[in-house]
């Protein structure tokens, strides 16, 4: 009688355990009882069949849905297996058995591939949360969302925002506004030429065009400015004496009423006053605005006097060198 000789089983790439002996195969039971499944693979290094059985398990056990399964393998021709290979009743190679609970609920004898997967597929469960890496990535991936999602939020409050002051604004309060804006701007702009860096000539020239088409921007709005605040004070002061003439007629019709032209006549100076009053902030307003302007100009034409000395200094320095 010929006798096969044993051969040293190939080891594959994959998460599959190999059963020793029964001490490894109680420890294995007793760490799957918490409901994951196990999947037991009786093969013999000999066996073509019990080959291809391991390659597709191997397979298996690596795909990212199955991670939590349980893969093990047990050599029925390696010593201390034969006893628990005849316990479990295995007399036919490949033999594959699913437990879960630490009870066997599927057995498949030189079946398909295709029944096994099914069995797996079945029985896996959805697979757990892990720790590690996996929870730490999963948690900046959801802190990332809740941020991108409250900055989108942030950003559709603010144009909101915006959105309700721009329609109940005034045309007198838009155009302030646009000229704060606008000063700003020049502000920031003349603040970069009196920087310690000094500018080329080039650049020196593009900043005062800029400056200049800054301040024709200025002078339109500062003119509408002028002439939104005279209109909103002529508008008060009409409004006021309509008022004032609306109370007259209503306290003429009171018989008897000796304070009623009195009344009247107060309220037509409150208005009027009222309206002098906003005229007389939008003049104040105006000044102001004028005296800023004027102040720049100044400061502006200083700072052009004082680049125009650093360039002659510099041009005579050259001519002594030479001369030297």
């Amino acid at each position: 009688m010929a006798v096969r000789k044993q051969r040293r089983m190939k080891t594959l790439k994959g998460h599959t355990i190999t059963i020793k002996n029964r001490a490894h195969w109680e420890k294995l039971l007793n760490a799957t009882l918490d409901d994951r499944l196990l999947v037991v693979h009786y093969s013999a290094s000999w066996s073509a069949a019990c080959k291809r059985m391991r390659a597709f398990l191997s397979e298996v056990s690596r795909k990212p849905q199955f991670r939590h399964v349980v893969f093990a393998e047990l050599d029925v021709s390696a010593e201390g297996t034969a006893e628990l290979v005849e316990e479990q009743g295995v007399q036919a190679m490949p033999t594959v058995q699913a437990w879960k609970l630490g009870k066997c609920i599927e057995t498949v004898i030189s079946g398909s591939s295709v029944a096994l997967l099914q069995i797996i597929q079945d029985n896996a469960g959805e697979r757990p949360e892990q720790g590690g890496r996996g929870s730490l990535r999963r948690a900046l991936q959801a802190l990332a969302v809740g941020a991108a999602v409250a900055a989108l939020a942030l950003l559709g409050a603010r144009a909101a925002l915006k959105a309700r002051r721009s329609r109940d604004e005034t045309p007198l309060d838009r155009a302030r506004r646009e000229l704060r804006d606008l000063r700003r701007r020049i502000e920031t702009l003349r603040k970069a030429g009196r920087g310690g860096k000094r500018l080329g000539p080039k650049d020196a020239a593009d900043r005062k065009e800029k400056l200049r088409e800054l301040r024709a921007e200025e002078s339109s709005l500062l003119a509408d400015v002028h002439s939104l605040s005279s209109s909103a004070a002529a508008q008060s002061r009409r409004q006021g004496d309509s008022e004032s003439e609306d109370e007259d007629e209503d306290e003429e019709d009171v018989d008897g009423d000796d304070d009623g032209p009195a009344a009247g006549g107060l309220a037509r100076l409150s208005s009027v006053s009222a309206g002098n009053d906003a005229a007389r902030q939008a003049e104040e307003d105006a000044e102001e605005e004028e005296e800023e302007e004027d102040e720049e100009e100044e400061e502006e034409e200083e700072e052009e006097e004082a680049e125009e000395e650093e360039a002659e200094e510099e041009g005579n320095g050259s001519h002594d060198k030479k001369g030297s």
